[in-house]
């Protein structure tokens, strides 16, 4: 199965997932990312509270076999008749980047299948809360993401890496993938 954390690769440069998962090469987690998980135990044990809300639900570990997909919810916030969706981050840049939006939407179309609830907003928890709301739009993008990932998988074929340069200066991959 492919996880979110895939999609939200996949957003930021389809070779990375490439590299990393279908060829198997080395990789090496960069000292943000470590920096996230410390940030995210940390948070674990904090107690966010939503008003009006039936029930949170933390770490959520959610798949579907007919989309191949899975994920962990870091909280998930159920409401009378809908659900929240919510993930931490480390820090949060503006604009919110394509990929943090795609893990936290595929996380929403996972959790709406599991509970048989809507999801209306994706929230994002850093130094500062952020909501947006979850549209038809990203979710048809974020599905048209995981039929492309999961031929990837099946394929194995090299994609196209991005198109923004400049992603490529602090890619643990950037000597191999010219």
């Amino acid at each position: 199965m492919i996880s979110a954390e895939q999609l939200r690769q996949y957003f930021y440069c389809p070779r990375k997932i490439y590299w990393r998962d279908i060829a198997r090469l080395p990789h090496i987690t960069p000292l943000l990312m470590k920096k996230g998980a410390d940030l995210h135990h940390a948070k674990e044990k904090r107690n966010y509270q939503y008003a009006n809300a039936l029930k949170t639900h933390r770490e959520v570990y959610l798949s579907d076999t007919e989309l191949n997909l899975k994920g962990i919810a870091d909280i998930i916030i159920e409401y009378k008749g809908f659900l929240k969706v919510a993930e931490i981050k480390l820090s949060l840049p503006t604009p919110i980047p394509k990929g943090y939006i795609a893990q936290l939407a595929a996380l929403g179309i996972l959790a709406e299948r599991q509970f048989n609830k809507p999801v209306t907003h994706l929230v994002f928890l850093s130094d500062h809360e952020e909501e947006l709301p979850y549209s038809e739009k990203i979710r048809s993008e974020v599905m048209q993401a995981i039929q492309e990932v999961n031929a990837l998988y099946k394929n194995g074929l090299l994609p196209q890496k991005t198109p923004i340069t400049s992603r490529c200066e602090y890619c643990e991959y950037k000597k191999i993938c010219r």
